[in-house]
């Protein structure tokens, strides 16, 4: 179960909207493997080299903001601030994230609850904490699916990873992520038909060509269905 909570009413809104954007600032992620859009993972896929020997996965990390260890993760930006900003903000911005970060609780039903493990979603300082600790993890894994795996091309969005391997490696890439950090836990897709849906794209691989090909993808849920503009809805 993954409470998604409207936090803006909590007393610590306003210190971890503050700390969101100081974090922002001071930590300057550089984003070496993730993507902001589909526009993006189509021009860095561009120029891939595509034969009958490499194929695409998608690997989903299962429940990934109340997976992440936020102790290890605080250590973590602590790290990274005491070589960027005097040694007195590091200890603000440390203690008060650590005030924020306790205050995962929530009402339902007319009762309280704590989320005892993770970053709540809804938590402004959430997505570029879960950023500064997926970061990290692949810095230190990544050199090996690369060199020893067969990795080809490899990104994220968010909890959503796709890559280009070397075909009959799937299972062994898979196991070999699982093994990375024990919280941390991925699920597979593989291509069928040479075509992986991916965020909101179909990707196909043309064996004639050696090219890649994208077409819109919309799950089987969707109704395509919109409000008119015209509509008095808020």
């Amino acid at each position: 179960m993954r409470p998604i909570i409207n936090y803006k009413s909590a007393p610590g809104y306003r210190l971890s909207k503050h700390l969101k954007t100081l974090l922002k600032d001071s930590l300057d992620l550089r984003n070496k493997y993730t993507i902001t859009n589909t526009t993006e993972l189509i021009e860095k896929m561009k120029s891939l080299k595509i034969n009958e020997n490499t194929k695409f996965v998608s690997f989903d990390i299962k429940d990934l903001y109340p997976s992440i260890p936020t102790i290890e993760t605080i250590k973590t930006v602590q790290e990274i601030l005491m070589g960027k900003i005097k040694r007195e903000a590091v200890t603000e911005i440390i203690n008060a994230l650590k005030v924020t970060l306790k205050q995962n609780y929530f009402r339902f039903n007319n009762k309280i609850y704590k989320q005892i493990n993770g970053l709540g979603m809804g938590n402004p300082t959430s997505a570029i904490l879960m950023e500064v600790f997926m970061q990290t993890l692949e810095e230190k894994y990544m050199k090996n699916l690369s060199t020893n795996l067969g990795v080809k091309f490899y990104a994220r969005y968010v909890d959503d990873v796709i890559c280009l391997i070397e075909l009959n490696k799937e299972k062994q890439i898979l196991d070999y992520l699982n093994k990375q950090h024990q919280n941390i836990k991925f699920t597979m897709e593989t291509e069928e038909e040479r075509k992986i849906n991916y965020l909101d794209l179909t990707i196909k691989i043309n064996d004639t060509t050696n090219k890649i090909e994208f077409e819109i993808y919309r799950k089987p849920t969707a109704t395509d269905t919109i409000i008119h503009n015209s509509s008095n809805h808020p």
